[in-house]
């Protein structure tokens, strides 16, 4: 065909080709084609030609365009959408092309099968497949993407529709960066980070999408919220980094955020970043986070607020004492296995440390506008192990509460917390300071005088 293409409302399937058949688009100026009923009237297999030495313009009009079965893409073709009608390819998609004139594919939205998308050129140009959103379709089992270099592709939002829960996309970053200039929305199937860097701009699971992350070095930017409320996540988010510039949110399936392992979510924002977690625990049925940490890419401190009780395996600060903040609010409470902390403060959030055995590490630790009625700081020692923490500041007073809690985990002997260069000077178990419990209860040394 050298011209328009299109079928009227009258009948739906007016156009509805199967089996081997291809239609040709190789006119020398601009086409337009238009499905009255898309889906009904459909190509099952499209091929987009540029003739030899003519400009060549594909117009997609309407709301949507699709392909049954295949899509191939040649030479110095250009496919773009009329206002903001979507191109659907069910089958394979294939890019051809070589030299600076390959064809150009960028309608509003382009949905293809992952496993079926393919990039054969030799082009060394800008990109040339830029859709405002890609959505990734139908069964998978395979690999994404099919391409050898990322200089073809200019990413902008990708959406992951896919068609069972266990349907995969897997996303090999090229190079050191791969960039989403829009969002990444994982709605159905896995999204599966394999290597690489990339950066998005706002990050969403919902119904039965799942993130995957389990190999080492890989991270994921993610520069405004992350909103993680899709299904369950458990073995999932077991390694690899999730850099936060904005606030996090944990909904939907009561495991939608389940790390462990290596697995790292860094906060590393300009402004303050919130966490909120709908089902926050320790156990197999809850949210939480792997490794928990605040790290500054700039000169302000770094600042998050628990929305609601957080849960991690390691609590850490990288900020070398620069005096970052995790703040509370009404009943919050941070509860972690280990903290490898420099001068971090706690503002309105006890800290409750629940490993009996983990290695740890505190040079500077501040508890202020505190509820006076609660424990600032809860933590368990076994009999093996002590825990040593430098430069403790209980900076208000408490009334009714304590500063501090300490239990001993198993028999043979006290746990035996040790505090060095801390604050307040008076430190007693007669003023109610602290509490000891255990089997046999603990010891706390405080600057260098043995309590009992």
């Amino acid at each position: 065909v050298a011209g328009d293409l299109s079928s009227p409302s009258g009948d739906a399937f007016a156009f509805a080709p199967s089996g081997t058949h291809r239609t040709r688009l190789n006119g020398s100026a601009t086409q337009t084609v238009s499905f009255a009923v898309p889906g009904s009237s459909l190509f099952h297999r499209l091929e987009v030609n540029k003739p030899a030495g003519a400009g060549q313009q594909l117009r997609l009009s309407g709301t949507q365009v699709v392909v049954n079965d295949s899509l191939h893409v040649q030479n110095g073709s250009e496919i773009v959408s009329v206002s903001t009608a979507r191109l659907t390819v069910n089958g394979g998609f294939r890019w051809q092309g070589s030299g600076l004139d390959g064809p150009t594919v960028r309608p509003f939205t382009l949905e293809v099968n992952p496993v079926r998308f393919h990039v054969d050129s030799t082009s060394v140009g800008a990109p040339r497949i830029f859709p405002d959103t890609m959505v990734f379709i139908g069964a998978t089992g395979g690999v994404y993407p099919l391409v050898p270099t990322s200089n073809y592709i200019a990413w902008k939002s990708i959406r992951v529709n896919l068609s069972g829960t266990t349907d995969s996309v897997v996303w090999s970053a090229f190079g050191a960066n791969d960039t989403l200039t829009g969002d990444l929305v994982v709605r159905n199937g896995l999204f599966v980070l394999q290597n690489g860097a990339t950066s998005v701009q706002k990050l969403k699971t919902e119904l039965n999408g799942v993130l995957r992350m389990a190999t080492s070095g890989i991270t994921l930017t993610v520069r405004d919220s992350a909103v993680f409320g899709g299904s369950a996540t458990g073995g999932q988010l077991t390694n690899g980094t999730l850099r936060l510039q904005g606030h996090f949110l944990q909904a939907g399936a009561a495991t939608a955020f389940q790390a462990s392992g290596s697995h790292m979510t860094e906060f590393n924002g300009a402004a303050q970043q919130n966490i909120f977690f709908t089902n926050p625990g320790s156990g197999v049925s809850n949210s939480r986070f792997g490794h928990m940490r605040l790290a500054r890419s700039g000169a302000a401190r770094e600042r998050v607020g628990l929305v609601t009780n957080v849960f991690a395996g390691l609590l850490s600060d990288t900020s070398l004492g620069q005096a970052d903040s995790i703040l509370g609010g009404a009943a919050t409470t941070l509860t972690v296995d280990s903290v490898q902390l420099n001068n971090t403060f706690f503002n309105k959030v006890p800290l409750v440390i629940s490993s009996p055995s983990a290695a740890m590490t505190v040079q500077g630790m501040r508890f202020e506008n505190m509820d006076s009625t609660t424990t600032y700081l809860t933590a368990s020692r076994n009999v093996s192990v002590q825990m040593t923490l430098n430069s403790v500041n209980f900076a208000t007073p408490h009334t009714t509460g304590r500063y501090f809690a300490a239990n001993t985990v198993g028999a043979g002997g006290p746990g035996i917390f040790t505090f060095i260069s801390s604050l307040p000077v008076s430190f007693t178990f007669a003023a109610g300071d602290y509490s000891r419990t255990g089997s046999t209860l603990p010891t706390v040394n405080w600057n260098g005088v043995t309590n009992p």
